[in-house]
């Protein structure tokens, strides 16, 4: 028999980790552990591997073993922070996360790069994208060749506002790895694509080269965005559909189920509504809608106020509602849920109330001056008579757009597949049903909700009077007029959302319309909204 490897020979270990070879790794760390029981280091590796495999609790259990024993050890903190993550607890991945980073040495050398990632991912999840952009640099030093280091860096100096150095950061991902598509689709994303500059070539030849759906997705989108860039709707759409279909077949979304939906959504928005309530500042403002509508317009511009602080899109809300209906379901969010929290005892919606503000108010920057706390994630719209019941003193901001319009953005943007609210974004047709039942929805609850805690925003009604629609949301939120308001593409917030390159610049007027430019290709989704 082979001698156990000495402590700090973790080497191959790591080596096969990195190659997924889960077994090997287990075999060499339960060595390593049988020479001294107290290798954090070993123990530590085990959680990775353990998380890798989809076995919580024993990442749970080993990584509580590396804790105790090496609590310096800013690694096991780190993967005990995406540890919570996976398992939709972001307050603790939050709070563990903040442990690994008090435990970073200063220039943050010697730090596995695997837990520096980790910890920028949770970071960035949770709001803390200054933090999140220190670490993906930090990592991206520590393995320049790694191309999906540079891809998230890439996201985050966007998402800080960075545009140049987010550029960089995503043409050094294609350069470390030429087969990047996600890279791809973030570029042609950003940099408008001309005759001259562009990358068809490569990616026609990606899309071809590869079945998989999520990459074809990534291709498909770029190559879109590129033929619209170049004036050229019909070619845009063609390879939209065809990014599209491969996605459409795997997930097979249930349209009837989104129908069901919405139509439970409306069914919970009635009286009896909880009293507006005051409440310890700062207190949560819900602007919400479909996708791509003006959620991030409107939550930069009252974000731009000292009053205001902005979450982003946090997941927390759905993540409690779910848990408060307990239905199971492999969706997110669906009728079941809403209808099973909508009957949940009067305590048990306060109490999903207090847990969001103690979820929410962990991710917020502590000053005194905040008297709203901003979450705009677009489809909590289908919770809006849950929040006016849960929260008293929450109020909401819903936002409106053409809905031929709205139709064409959703299809056109890429959302993240990493959960399953955008399903219906995968097929035209479907797409245009979920708008037509968002517009059913919010229909009700204008007519349904209490006006002094819920308002609608109109979109081109943003564009064309941007200071009077700014003024006016801010009397709904009781808020003193501040000039910067209106200069919202200065604010220098950080912006995690798909419009994160579009509002830092001034409001523009040409996603007006813009549907009509795609003609006959929108007759689908025509036939279903302007019958």
């Amino acid at each position: 028999m082979a001698p156990a490897p000495p402590r700090s020979d973790l080497a191959p270990a790591r080596r096969a980790l990195s190659e997924g070879r889960l077994r090997d790794v287990q075999a060499l760390c339960r060595r390593a552990l049988g020479t001294d029981p107290n290798d954090a280091a070993a123990w530590t590796l085990l959680g990775q591997a353990a998380l890798m495999s989809g076995a919580l609790k024993e990442a749970e259990e080993f990584l509580g073993r590396a804790v105790a024993a090496s609590d310096r050890s800013p690694e096991a903190h780190a993967f005990q922070a995406r540890l919570h993550f996976v398992r939709n607890d972001p307050l603790a991945a939050r709070q563990a996360a903040e442990r690994a980073w008090s435990r970073l040495p200063k220039d943050r050398s010697g730090v596995d790069v695997e837990a520096l990632d980790s910890l920028a991912v949770v970071f960035n999840r949770t709001g803390a994208h200054a933090q999140a952009r220190e670490l993906f640099r930090a990592a991206t030093q520590g393995a320049p060749k790694r191309s999906g280091l540079w891809l998230n860096l890439g996201w985050s100096e966007q998402h800080m506002g960075d545009l140049a150095a987010s550029e960089a950061a995503f043409r050094k991902a294609i350069e470390t790895d030429p087969r990047n598509d996600a890279a791809y689709s973030a570029l042609v994303g950003m940099v408008k694509q001309t005759e001259d500059n562009n990358f068809i070539p490569q990616l026609e030849k990606l899309f071809g080269a590869t079945t998989d759906p999520e990459r074809r997705l990534h291709i498909g989108h770029a190559l879109a965005k590129t033929h619209e860039d170049m004036g050229d709707p019909a070619s845009a759409m063609a390879w939209l559909l065809k990014a599209k279909a491969g996605k459409a077949a795997q997930v097979k979304n249930d349209a009837d189920a989104d129908a069901e939906m919405l139509k439970a959504a409306i069914e919970i928005a009635r009286p009896p509504f909880a009293a507006p309530a005051e409440a310890p500042l700062p207190r949560p403002l819900f602007v919400l809608g479909l996708p791509r509508s003006g959620t991030t317009l409107v939550d930069r511009i009252l974000s731009s106020h000292p009053e205001v602080q902005s979450l982003g899109e946090p997941p927390t809300l759905g993540l409690l509602v779910r848990q408060l209906a307990r239905t199971g379901g492999r969706r997110l969010a669906d009728a079941a849920i809403l209808r099973a929290a909508a009957a949940a005892p009067a305590q048990h919606l306060a109490a999903l109330g207090e847990a969001y503000r103690r979820q929410s108010r962990a991710a917020w920057t502590a000053d005194g001056q905040v008297r709203w706390l901003i979450d705009k994630t677009p489809l909590n719209v289908i919770y809006a008579g849950l929040i006016l019941k849960a929260l008293p003193e929450a109020r909401i901001i819903c936002l409106r757009r053409d809905p031929m319009d709205s139709c064409l953005a959703i299809f056109r943007q890429k959302f993240t597949t990493r959960f399953n609210n955008y399903d219906f974004t995968f097929d035209l047709e479907q797409t245009a049903r979920f708008v037509k039942g968002f517009n059913d929805l919010a229909d009700h609850l204008k007519a349904t909700l209490p006006p002094e805690r819920y308002a609608e925003a109109v979109y081109e009604q943003m564009v064309e009077d941007q200071e009077g629609e700014t003024r006016r949301l801010l009397d709904f939120c009781g808020l003193p007029f501040d000039p910067a308001c209106l200069d919202f593409h200065e604010n220098k917030a950080p912006v995690d959302s798909a419009s994160a390159a579009q509002v830092r610049r001034p409001i523009y007027r040409s996603s007006v319309g813009r549907w009509r430019a795609y003609g006959e290709a929108m007759e689908t989704a025509r036939a279903i909204l302007q019958p």
